[in-house]
């Protein structure tokens, strides 16, 4: 039975062999591995806990406010790690399913979660830790220049100098985000290059570390296209004139880019110009077959085309909201007569309370009513017989 909240996570910056590293594992017998979900763990976390709205507007409304700015409800740490831990649970459930891990029977799954403390996203690995409590984090590292080159050719961007420091600053911060899942004990980081080079002694740790061997299936996908670049990029190249100097300065100039690369085991290029390939004739050029090949998915042993597994997503997607709507108003609903049990319990509880109260206070009354009564006519009685023996 798989772990739902023990996937195996592939991080770090795009453009470093994460497509290859994904077709190595799922091609592992007792691995199914998934791609990309753009952020979808951290944005759910984001709707359904922290703003949990959904959640509080109920406490709220039932103490009956008279305005927004009255206290909002506090609640006792218990019940909230409780709701916290359902939630998280939640969410790994609605994850799986829209991926259909219910159709099979590997023992470990994962995927890719690329691009994490970039410029364009940076999301908490808090996050991640409720969600998937057991999680381990497989860290995928690409020579920074290369890195650079290789995203300039895919996006098909220039490749400029100040586009070269951008995606070097980029490297840097993926990598310095990545590396901070080093504070688990669940972490493990590789290099592209070690991994072309030798895919087994790379990956046997980390498959030893889930309960699995290495499988001789895995090599098979070295033998297949993986999401290559189609050429050189356009427009003028001025980083591609640059020579080790201009480089060892451009390193030095960009914080934490020289620490890392000389942990991580990078140099600088010698020239940068030779480090980029020419542009392939064009009867070299990938067919429309072998283009559609590359955006084709693997899941569960078969192939979708794009279109196909979008709109099943889709579909998987919006039935996993209603089925996570429908939770919410059952669980919404308990809640609801759980309070108001409760609230009229209270209410019985402090009208017998003061009811108890208005007797006793009778009877106390009545009793100090009969105790002057009786000691006024004691009193009568004394001074009448105080008075007739003086007569």
């Amino acid at each position: 039975m798989v772990e739902l909240q023990s996937p195996i996570i592939s991080i770090g910056a795009g453009r470093s062999g994460s497509t290859l590293l994904y077709r190595i594992l799922n091609a592992h017998p007792d691995v199914v591995f998934f791609n990309e979900n753009s952020f979808l763990a951290p944005r759910l976390w984001l709707e359904l806990w922290q703003d949990r709205f959904w959640f509080t507007s109920q406490m709220f409304v039932a103490r009956q406010p008279r305005s927004a700015l009255d206290p909002q409800p506090t609640m006792e740490p218990a019940v909230l790690e409780q709701e916290q831990q359902r939630i998280s649970v939640l969410i790994a459930q609605m994850i799986a399913d829209v991926h259909r891990l219910d159709r099979t029977s590997c023992k470990v799954w994962g995927y890719k979660e690329i691009w994490n403390g970039s410029s364009q996203f940076d999301y908490p690995w808090e996050d991640y830790d409720t969600i998937f409590p057991g999680a381990f984090w497989l860290h995928l590292t690409r020579s920074p220049f290369q890195f650079a080159r290789s995203t300039a050719h895919w996006n098909r961007d220039p490749l400029t100098l100040d586009y070269l420091k951008e995606r070097l600053t980029d490297w840097v911060a993926i990598v310095e985000k990545s590396t901070q899942r080093t504070t688990t004990s669940r972490y493990h980081q590789i290099r592209y290059e070690d991994l072309v080079d030798n895919p087994r002694s790379c990956l046997t740790p980390v498959l030893e570390s889930n309960g699995l061997s290495w499988h001789d299936d895995c090599l098979q996908a070295l033998d297949r296209f993986s999401m290559k670049s189609a050429g050189e990029s356009p427009g003028p190249d001025r980083a591609a004139a640059c020579d080790r100097n201009e480089l060892i300065a451009l390193t030095r100039e960009i914080q934490g880019l020289e620490k890392w690369m000389k942990k991580l085991d990078y140099s600088i290029p010698q020239d940068f110009e030779a480090q980029i390939e020419a542009p392939r004739p064009d009867h070299t050029r990938p067919s429309f077959a072998e283009l559609n090949m590359i955006a084709e998915t693997e899941l569960d042993g078969r192939k979708h085309r794009p279109q196909h597994l979008l709109q099943q997503t889709i579909s998987d997607l919006t039935q996993a909201c209603s089925d996570l709507k429908q939770a919410w108003s059952e669980e919404v609903g308990k809640l609801q007569k759980e309070m108001q049990r409760k609230a009229a319990a209270w209410q019985n509880r402090w009208q017998s309370e003061h009811d108890n109260y208005l007797r006793e206070r009778e009877n106390f009354l009545n009793e100090r009513k009969r105790h002057f009564i009786f000691y006024f006519f004691v009193r009568r009685y004394h001074e009448l017989r105080a008075l007739i023996g003086k007569k």
